[in-house]
């Protein structure tokens, strides 16, 4: 039997998304009962494996961590507080950061005004009038790039 290309022993190749629902990224055949299926673009991180008649599964995807700051400039000595850690992609991250950003009030009880200055869309400064104060925060956001305990990250910035 003659095989042709993009097809094993003549038959075309299936291809499947997270549900086992045709996708357009790729099945590639093994050995017999054996399939490994990729999920997204290589560059996704997001790989699915599965022997049919064991039924063993692994996955492994890596997703960016993040996290949100607040530097406090109006205190001695000058405070940086984490708001928030957690891990998304970047629009994710950006959403998040944004509705941080028009909401984050830790200091003053009673917001009467609220001002955002934008540096980047990384970072704002905010400055919240209350009742009976004023503060101002530099909100940051960053992403994790360098983690000497993570297997993915690099240990150094080189």
């Amino acid at each position: 039997m003659n095989a042709t290309p993009g097809t094993r022993s003549g038959t075309p190749r299936q291809s499947f998304n997270a549900v086992g629902a045709p996708a357009r990224f790729g099945v590639e055949p093994h050995s017999k009962g054996h399939r490994s299926i990729r999920i997204g673009p290589p560059q996704a991180g997001l790989n699915f494996s599965r022997q049919v008649g064991i039924k063993a599964i692994s996955m492994e995807f890596a997703m960016p961590k993040w996290i949100i700051t607040a530097a406090m400039l109006d205190v001695t000595p000058p405070t940086l507080r984490t708001i928030e850690n957690f891990e998304g992609n970047e629009s994710e991250a950006l959403a998040k950061f944004r509705d941080t950003v028009s909401s984050y009030a830790r200091d003053v009880t009673k917001v009467t005004r609220r001002e955002v200055y934008k540096y980047s869309e990384l970072q704002y400064l905010v400055r919240i009038l209350g009742r009976m104060k004023q503060v101002e925060y530099i909100m940051q956001l960053a992403e994790l790039v360098v983690d000497t305990d993570d297997s993915i990250l690099p240990n150094s910035l080189e």
